[in-house]
């Protein structure tokens, strides 16, 4: 997609929520606290599987910390620019880095922490999942991802999960 091309998709779909700087700051509040909420509930259900002597700590460990170096690796290694900066687009959400927008770690990380809970809890790893498909178009609409970003690393990050 071109330059002009993307920047105008981006500004169609952001515009309703770039028209409130009190929307966008409930953007980026949703953002942290999604983030936030995936990584202190990833070591409580750690520490949960490791009181209950379950036999999927193991697996909880070793599979979401073995994917999140892959996903770091590729993303070093194909180093796609983030919107923001290939398009010069208004982003929603601030960050300075410039590359590794592909794939996305924050849906890779949020999706293999739900399929963890889902082996474990199924009906919150749904919830979760839920919650981390939001926090995938909230990367998109923020303007720090593009959507093939998210959708890849939360198709990766499930199927990971499924070996859990």
């Amino acid at each position: 997609m071109s330059r002009s091309s993307y920047r105008q998709t981006y500004e169609k779909i952001s515009a309703p929520f770039r028209a409130s700087e009190n929307v966008m700051r409930m953007i980026r509040l949703a953002d942290h606290i999604l983030t936030y909420m995936m990584y202190v509930l990833y070591p409580v259900l750690l520490v949960i599987l490791f009181l209950k002597h379950d036999e999927h700590l193991l697996k909880a460990v070793l599979i979401p910390g073995t994917g999140f170096v892959l996903v770091t690796l590729i993303r070093r290694l194909i180093n796609r620019p983030r919107p923001y900066a290939a398009h010069q687009i208004p982003a929603i959400i601030h960050k300075d880095k410039q590359g590794e927008s592909m794939p996305s770690r924050h849906a890779f990380s949020a999706a293999v922490i739900s399929m963890a809970y889902y082996a474990v809890y199924p009906a919150a790893g749904i919830v979760l999942l839920i919650l981390s498909a939001l926090e995938c178009v909230i990367r998109v609409i923020g303007g720090v991802h593009y959507p093939e970003d998210v959708i890849i690393g939360y198709l990766a990050g499930v199927i990971m999960g499924m070996l859990i």
